[in-house]
């Protein structure tokens, strides 16, 4: 699959997982008030989607493929 150190898969999967942690919580989102939040809060979804795209950059990966990126 892709040709990856344990560490670098391990960064991309942990960051894939909280780009999907954060879009899970805006799917939750009550209020608007809640969404904005989501999206621009500290660990909002553009914040944890930068993260994923730092992580596949450091490793050469195409961030529309993180979510293959496996550990085991």
């Amino acid at each position: 699959m892709h040709n990856l150190s344990y560490n670098e898969r391990h960064n991309i999967e942990d960051a894939w997982f909280e780009y999907l942690n954060a879009s899970e919580l805006l799917d939750l989102a009550q209020t608007d008030q809640d969404t904005e939040g989501i999206r621009t809060g500290r660990y909002g979804v553009a914040d944890v989607w930068e993260a994923v795209e730092l992580a596949c950059a450091r490793s050469g990966v195409d961030p529309r493929q993180a979510h293959t990126v496996k550990t085991f």
